[in-house]
């Protein structure tokens, strides 16, 4: 039976409008299925941009653990029903609890994901519009060589407005997770796949609980992993921007084998994790919460205190709009009484208020929906019991204040929490880029309308000022216990007699703390207004339109003119004042007037001309006439005696046309066409084509121009009649251009020697991968170069070495040519004497200038600087030592690398900024090695020091 009173809403006083926005609601449901005992779980919800709130409720019975379908719910702000859908699947298939995913997108896009227990097709996501009406439905199945069954379902928005969904594999040892990033279409972009590991060991049994993205365009997810044979632990991964694990760590609370991690969220520099644990896995039902750094070490960690409560579950976990972080549940009171709880709490961990909703009894499971409302007060969606003798679920809202208050209770003064040691212990993720399959799917969504909810709707209504008043209100509303108008009446009616607002506040008795709420506005009708608008302009003298159009007031309308007519429009022919009187349903009239000049005549036509096409000189050219304004049907007269809008003509000069409109009224222009509108006379250019060898066949390359006169003929003095033309003899070649209207012009281009290539050029130099401390040998490069097209280097000709590329190897010192021949058969030469073999190829700087600063920069340090062209690790039997002035040694090393930094070494003050150091003077230097198994060397040289 319905508990609903139709009514008409109106305009609310401000102080009843914050009373509706807090109160704790249950949603009773019909039957359904033919069978008495349909239960409604709360399975997601949250807050539309728009105020309303959106609820996805399961529909079972109780001994089912599938749900038939699912019920999406938008809300009024007082929490009244505004509209419901049914969504099922075509297939039959029915929806499994658990992970279910439900949010608004930045583009105002709402977003579902479950999983059902259908063979294949298990992973639905749903795409909705701003409207909430289905617009698209996919299934994934995962990839194809993982057999597991799917079962986790989570999905949130990224940062880049990207959908990105983590799903779970079961295994029979193990559990692996998805992570598919989206388009907003379903479409999947990216997939990987991650197992968990401990840094020792198989991968582990896991469940994902929640995922959420980060404001550091990452992610977070949190669930339990196996620990070991006996227990579980919670854990917590972060992945970066590219979906990589940067961050997994494992927590358990001491004193207990299990733990499971229910929400997570990272605020700022830090991760705040609430779940549950116990000693079996089926009794987890004592709560914690930690935060830790982004490191995932412990800042402080808490559990709420049995002497409170020894049962309890957290199922909502945000940070609000002033960084505090706010807490929702269930808890079991009084040892048998099951209610839900939401608790704000500072960074620290310091409570700031904790509020019991007890006046309906919860349902104790994992589904719970908090969040923040647009006016800085929560919402917190959950299940409640509504029959405790069959054990009748329906869907439950409580809606608060700033303070958590809904108007019927008060902050409860127990502190929830208490400190609790969490052991922390580290996780392995592995990452493999896979592949995720998809098609779409069908879903059903109807309207719906099943639950039995009290309505409160009060009549609105105006009268005539003449009118008496004389109205009885109604509000009666069944379930309701008490009734309290605004003027302090008590009844379920209200009599008046006068204008204004009388409101009227209902209390509902079934075990909540609601009221209903509405405002009936009484008031008179406006006195009627009127105004006059103009038709159409019109040819001079005849007939227009004035248009008069009421508002206000009662309807239906009366119109009277001044020139005696009725009615809203009237059609004068002469300009003057007009006054037009409305009289409306109430009697009440208004008047207005307007003044019609001569602007509501036509005027004259306007003439335009299009532009004028470029023609040949002496050519038929077009001038097309455009005409506008005035009365319109035009007719054209051209000086010559044409009637059309266009003038063909060759004759330059000034050229008129006069137009005549419907109206009979005349526009006349005129236009200049003079030999500007002639294309201009031809140019032409030639390019050569490359240089070539000598004799060979060259190119020239003719072009005319501007391309608004092509197409262009061509005529050689050679005959050609190419653009292009071919030649070998050296001389002047002249080419003629004929343009579109038969206009030439000649340009002549001398061909001289410049045509044909240079001859090449070469240079030796001498090879350091063949260099002769390796080989024993003088390598030579020759580096040689051909010039102009087509041409490079054929042939080398060395005078020693028996070489025919551009590398040679000699034996010994010496003046050593080669020859390069290019492919025009031209030749260039080179020399190359090789000089003393064996010189030193590590060199010794002449002065250097010690620092005290920290970092040695620049020529800080004297030692041996690399010459050689090879690496440090081909000098060998290196010494290197230093003397001072009296023969001294100061320094010595056997290592290439090494370096002296005017120290002394046995200072027990030493390194940079040590005062015990060589005073500035000329230190001698000795040195000897040898490189490769040919070069050595043995010497001496003076350096100068400087401080």
């Amino acid at each position: 039976m319905s508990r609903s009173i139709l009514i008409v809403l109106a305009v609310l006083l401000h102080s009843f409008l914050m009373g509706q926005n807090k109160f704790h609601r249950g949603y009773p449901f019909r039957s359904a299925f033919n069978q008495p005992d349909s239960s409604v779980v709360n399975l997601a919800g949250l807050q539309l941009k728009d105020g309303a709130y959106l609820s996805l409720d399961g529909v079972r019975s109780i001994t089912d653990t599938a749900y038939h379908y699912l019920i999406l719910t938008a809300l009024k702000p007082k929490g009244d029903i505004k509209q419901s859908w049914k969504i099922d699947m075509q297939d039959k298939a029915g929806i499994l609890a658990g992970t279910i995913s439900m949010f608004q997108a930045k583009s105002d896009s709402v977003f579902v994901s479950f999983t059902t227990n259908a063979a294949n097709d298990k992973r639905v996501l749903l795409g909705l519009d701003d409207g909430l009406r289905l617009s698209w439905s996919m299934a994934f199945n995962g990839s194809v060589t993982d057999a597991g069954t799917r079962t986790g379902h989570l999905l949130t928005e990224g940062i880049d407005t990207l959908l990105y969904e983590l799903c779970q594999v079961d295994r029979q040892d193990s559990a692996l997770w998805y992570v598919n990033q989206l388009n907003s279409k379903g479409g999947i972009r990216q997939s990987f796949k991650y197992n968990q590991r401990r840094l020792t060991g198989n991968a582990l049994p896991s469940e994902a609980r929640d995922f959420r993205s980060t404001t550091d365009t990452g992610f977070v997810w949190t669930g339990r992993i196996q620990r070991n044979a006996t227990g579980n632990s919670a854990m917590l991964v972060k992945l970066n921007d590219t979906l990589a694990a940067s961050l997994a760590s494992l927590y358990l609370p001491s004193g207990f084998q299990h733990a499971e991690g229910l929400k997570v969220l990272q605020a700022g520099n830090s991760y705040f994790l609430a779940g549950r644990m116990g000693n079996a896995l089926n009794a987890m039902d004592q709560s914690f919460i930690l935060q830790a750094d982004l490191s995932g070490k412990i800042i402080w960690s808490k559990k709420i205190d049995d002497k409170i409560s020894k049962k309890s579950i957290i199922d909502g976990l945000i940070q609000d709009k002033d960084g505090s972080i706010v807490i929702s549940g269930k808890l079991i009171i009084r040892d048998t009484t099951e209610a839900p709880f939401i608790l704000k709490m500072k960074q620290n961990g310091q409570q700031d208020w904790f509020v019991l909703y007890d006046r309906a009894k919860a349902h104790f499971n994992l589904n719970g929906n908090l969040f923040e409302t647009g006016d800085n007060g929560y919402g917190y969606y959950q299940t409640d019991v509504d029959d405790e003798m069959s054990g009748k679920l329906k869907m439950g809202l409580i809606k608060t204040d700033d303070k958590g208050i809904t108007g019927c209770e008060v902050a409860d003064t127990n502190i929830l929490f208490i400190t609790h040691l969490v052991a922390v212990d580290t996780l392995l993720v592995q990452r493999v880029a896979t592949q995720d399959t998809m098609k779409e799917v069908k879903v059903n969504q109807r309207g719906f309308n099943g639950f039995e909810i009290p309505v409160l709707q009060l009549e609105e209504r105006k009268f005539c000022r003449n009118e008496p008043i004389n109205l009885l209100l109604e509000a009666g509303t069944e379930g309701a216990v008490a009734y309290l108008w605004s003027d302090g009446s008590t009844k379920d009616t209200l009599r008046v007699f006068k204008t204004g607002e009388f409101s009227v506040t209902v209390t509902i008795d079934d075990k909540y703390c609601f009221m209903l709420c509405d405002t009936s506005t009484l008031d008179y009708y406006d006195l009627p207004n009127v105004a006059i608008n103009i038709g159409s302009q019109v040819c001079i003298n005849t007939p227009y339109q004035l248009i008069a159009s009421g508002n206000s007031g009662k309807e239906p309308y009366s119109f009277v003119w001044n020139t005696g007519a009725t009615g809203r429009v009237i059609t004068p022919s002469v300009t003057g004042a007009f006054r037009v009187t409305i009289t409306d349903d109430c009697d009440e009239k208004a008047e207005a007037t307007i003044n019609v000049g001569s602007f509501i005549w036509l005027g004259p036509p306007v003439v335009e001309f299009d532009s004028l096409a470029k023609v040949c000189k002496d050519s038929v050219f077009i001038i097309i006439a455009k005409a506008s304004g005035g009365g319109g049907l035009y007719s054209y007269l051209w000086d010559t005696g044409e009637t059309i809008d266009t003038l063909k003509t060759s004759v330059l000069g000034t050229h008129m046309v006069t137009v005549t409109d419907n109206c009979g009224r005349t526009g006349v222009a005129s236009i200049t066409v003079d030999s500007n509108f002639w294309f201009p006379l031809p140019t032409v250019t030639v390019v050569p084509g490359g240089t070539v060898c000598k004799g060979a066949e060259f190119l020239l390359s003719a072009a005319g121009s501007p391309a608004a006169i092509a197409p262009f003929t061509y005529k050689w003095n050679n005959g050609s009649t190419d653009a292009v033309v071919k030649g070998t003899e050296l001389g002047t070649y002249i080419v003629t251009v004929t343009d579109k209207c038969g206009n030439t012009t000649s340009r002549a281009t001398v061909v001289n020697e410049s045509i044909w290539n240079p001859a090449p050029s070469v240079e030796i130099e001498p090879s350091e991968e063949n260099s002769f401390c390796r080989t024993g040998k003088v390598g030579l490069i020759a580096r040689a170069a051909a010039s102009g097209n087509n041409n490079g280097i054929v042939k080398y000709e060395w005078s020693a070495g028996n070489s025919t590329s551009n590398q040679v190897l000699v034996d010994g010192e010496g003046k050593y040519t080669v020859t390069v021949t290019d492919a025009c058969n031209l030749t260039a030469t080179d020399e190359y004497l090789t000089g003393e073999l064996g010189i030193a190829c590590l060199r010794f700087p002449r002065i250097f200038f010690a620092t005290d600063s920290v970092a040695y920069e620049g020529n800080a340090l004297f030692g041996a600087i690399n010459k050689c062209g090879v690496d440090s690790t081909e000098v060998k039997e290196y010494e290197l030592h230093v003397f001072d002035r009296w023969g001294k040694e100061v320094f010595s090393t056997t290592d290439v690398t090494e370096t002296w930094d005017a120290r002394l070494p046995d200072s027990t003050n030493s390194g940079p900024g040590n005062t015990d150091k060589y005073p500035p003077d000329v230190y001698v230097w000795y040195a000897r090695y040898k490189v490769g198994e040919f070069c050595a060397f043995e010497g001496k040289g003076e350096v100068t020091l400087f401080w």
